[in-house]
């Protein structure tokens, strides 16, 4: 009897059991980690999972998916994606910001990358065939490319879900009719550190750049309808339509963390599903500073991109001599320490090479973190309660940097101005005062409280659109149907301006007429008299 139960069980949960492609691109570390964290979710839970995994990057040696038990691997030769200005030139943060408009070098690349990679892919029919013959019930692909969604269409997986390692980007919002109000909503990747309170300047800025991206966004739809349709037929669906009607968008971020802003039902909220449990000790190393520090350790890192090599020495001499004017506290530099042998010997500043930062940043003896405000980085700091020093460089940092800073939980410091006096004035304010630590504990509380946990919410809600691929009729804004002129309830206002219009030239017309009563009337009088 025992036998036929377990076999019994073993067929349901082989019927209920997924077959689920993810899409994880070769790009930078943070984004393959979601995307793999995406896949390990799904795998754990006993679901088949394959990666897609398009190299733009040979260099980046993140692992991805541990689960997967079938990988596609696809090359496309040496792509403009390695030319981005971000990797040759990542402290120049002015220049890099405005890389990452529609109509910057970063953006160019990537985008001239992603339609070479996507020549590649349709070139290549035995691959096509083979994710036609795979069956897939759900694909999961980062939406930063036009590309991707309507190849997977075209493979015959009717259920499509789109992600994102960084918070919510005006791709997304555009295409699924989210408004995007300008007064206080600043773009993910075009961001501004003072945001939401945004100057009159930057309100102008932000509507310019919106005019100008929409436009050329529509302009690389039109160029994507056209590369398909030569491949898969004239009756191919418009690359608009693919994306409006994808079942769900999952958003590497947290809404008690985010800037508040208009969203929809179809985004899902999953940040922090990459941070890893902080172990509960230390490497011998860090352990020995943790000792020698007096009143506390400060960590200090730029992330996997940006090498402190490759920034200006003199900056680098600034933070040395900061430091050093804290002697009660350690400082530890993520700085390979054969890069850092020619910079200024600091008794208490400490170079390595790597670090396990999420089990630093748990230490209760960590007072604070300086940081390039990467997603992942300040999720894990502000889950750790720590308070940052907010160094934000490109892409969407300078919109995360936003975030901690509304949130009164960090301070700015200009990368381009770093001085001293700039650094010392940063650190006072976050080591020698209390408020901003204990904002930071309060915003860990309402983190660890929180009653969604965003590791479950990304299975559910992933196993829930499976069952229906018709998901998106239910929850698409109404605004994807709209035209510019019916969005903006312009047909009322002509309408109403009509009739404004209409009702002051009549009064126009019968204040005349008396007027030339009245003077009429008062010139018979005079004749009269």
């Amino acid at each position: 009897m025992f036998p036929t139960v377990l076999c019994l069980l073993l067929l349901l949960g082989a019927s209920e059991a997924l077959k689920v492609l993810v899409n994880n691109p070769k790009l930078t570390h943070s984004h393959v980690e979601f995307q793999a964290a995406i896949a390990d979710i799904l795998a754990e839970a006993g679901h088949t999972v394959h990666l897609f995994v398009p190299i733009y990057d040979p260099t980046c040696n993140t692992k991805g998916a541990s689960n997967a038990s079938k990988i596609f691997e696809v090359e496309a030769g040496r792509l403009p994606f390695l030319d981005i200005p971000i990797l040759n030139d990542p402290f120049n943060r002015k220049k890099n910001r405005e890389s990452f408009s529609m109509l910057g070098d970063t953006t160019l690349k990537i985008q001239e990358s992603a339609s070479q990679m996507c020549d590649a892919i349709l070139a290549n029919d035995a691959l096509l065939d083979q994710l036609r013959k795979e069956k897939y019930d759900v694909v999961i692909t980062e939406f930063y490319e036009f590309c991707m969604l309507p190849l997977f269409h075209a493979a015959g997986i009717r259920v499509k879900i789109i992600s994102s390692a960084v918070p919510m980007t005006e791709y997304v919002a555009q295409f699924y009719g989210i408004p995007v109000p300008r007064s206080y909503a600043t773009s993910t990747l075009l961001s501004f550190a003072n945001a939401p309170k945004l100057t009159y300047m930057q309100k102008a800025e932000s509507l310019i750049w919106t005019a100008v991206d929409g436009y050329l966004m529509n302009g690389m739809v039109e160029r994507m309808n056209a590369k398909m349709q030569k491949k898969f037929g004239p009756s191919f669906p418009d690359t608009k339509e693919i994306v409006q009607n994808t079942s769900l968008a999952l958003i590497n971020v947290v809404d008690v963390l985010d800037l508040a802003k208009p969203t929809s039902h179809k985004v899902v909220n999953v940040g922090g599903i990459s941070r890893k449990n902080a172990k509960h000790t230390m490497e011998p190393e860090m352990e020995r500073i943790f000792k020698k520090a007096q009143k506390g350790v400060v960590l200090f890192s730029f992330g996997s991109i940006a090498d402190p090599i490759k920034m200006d020495p003199s900056a680098r001499l600034a933070f040395l001599n900061a430091f050093a004017r804290f002697p009660e506290f350690e400082f530890i530099w993520k700085f390979d320490p054969k890069d850092a042998n020619d910079s200024k010997k600091v008794e208490n500043v400490h170079f390595v090479k790597w670090m396990d930062q999420n089990t630093l940043l748990g230490q209760p003896k960590l007072r604070a973190f300086i940081t390039h405000c990467g997603l992942n980085s300040v999720i894990e700091s502000a889950f750790a309660g720590k308070p940052m020093v907010a160094v934000p460089l490109f892409a969407d940092q300078n919109y995360n940097a936003a975030m901690v800073i509304q949130h009164r939980v960090a301070v700015f410091l200009e990368v381009e101005d770093v001085d001293e006096a700039r650094v010392v004035a940063a650190l006072s304010r976050i080591l020698l005062e209390d408020d901003l630590y204990q904002n930071a504990q309060r915003l860990q509380r309402k983190l660890l409280r929180h009653p969604l946990d965003p590791r479950e919410s990304v299975r559910k809600w992933i196993e829930y659109a499976a069952q229906f691929d018709d998901l998106h009729e239910d929850l698409n804004l109404e605004a994807v149907n709209l035209s510019f002129f019916s969005y903006f309830c312009l047909d009322v206002i002509a309408s109403v301006a009509v009739v404004i219009a209409m009702i002051a030239f009549a009064t126009l017309r019968v204040a005349l007429l008396v007027w030339n009563a009245m003077l009429e009337r008062l010139s018979t009088k005079k004749k009269t008299d």
